[in-house]
């Protein structure tokens, strides 16, 4: 999954890069571009013989492309893109606090319900289903999940240091248990 956080991260370039033109707000058209790809992601690894990897490396790939395509339509030179690129805390406003706490309160309430059938999907497969677990519907959840934090993370942190503050607090508390 760490993979994906990467690969979502980038691809929501690609919803910045409409809002952008659009002059919209975009934290929706990113939330639109990660939520589609985390789902295509899962629904293509069930479904094709190309290896997880693969798959989630052509379709960030692409969409990166298009992102980057679009931004060069706009011919007006927009430094928001820059904060998106990198990060920038100052540049917060009270609305992208608001997203943040509203998608805290409902990922905080999603994985307290259904804390344990996540654990189980995420750590043994073949065990959940046969438990009687829908392990296709929580991998579901699961990437659609890391796809919305990634999203409302990526204003603060930038596409490039998000996947970093997701992969090394996990990598770390695994090597020190």
């Amino acid at each position: 999954e760490s993979f994906l956080s990467d690969a979502v991260s980038h691809a929501s370039l690609a919803g910045i890069a409409i809002a952008l033109l659009t002059s919209t707000e975009p934290i929706f058209f990113a939330l639109l571009v990660g939520i589609v790809m985390a789902i295509a992601v899962v629904f293509l690894k069930k479904r094709t013989d190309i290896s997880p990897d693969a798959i989630i490396g052509i379709t960030y790939s692409m969409l990166f492309a298009i992102g980057i395509i679009i931004l060069n339509l706009n011919t007006s030179y927009k430094p928001e893109i820059e904060t998106y690129l990198f990060g920038n805390i100052l540049y917060i406003g009270i609305n992208d606090i608001i997203y943040a706490l509203v998608i805290f309160i409902i990922i905080s309430l999603l994985i307290t319900f259904l804390y344990k059938k996540i654990l189980y999907v995420i750590f043994d497969k073949e065990a959940a289903f046969i438990r009687g677990i829908k392990v296709e519907f929580y991998e579901y959840i699961i990437s659609i999940l890391i796809a919305v934090t990634i999203i409302v993370s990526i204003k603060i942190s930038g596409l490039i240091l998000v996947t970093a503050l997701l992969i090394i607090p996990g990598s770390t508390a695994r090597l020190l248990s």
